[in-house]
């Protein structure tokens, strides 16, 4: 299956009066480039989590 160059593109609208949101909003505003690495790493982390 072929993707398009839209299948690699997300928007993501946070709600600054939620207090995780503001959060998300203040870390990722400090990694410039780097946010979508960032959310790879914690949307593998999560669904592969190990429930004890």
């Amino acid at each position: 299956m072929e993707r398009s160059s839209n299948d690699c593109r997300f928007t993501v609208r946070f709600n600054p009066e939620i207090e995780k949101h503001r959060f998300a909003i203040e870390e990722l505003s400090k990694l410039g480039r780097t946010k979508a690495n960032l959310i790879a790493n914690a949307i593998y982390h999560y669904k592969n989590r190990r429930v004890h």
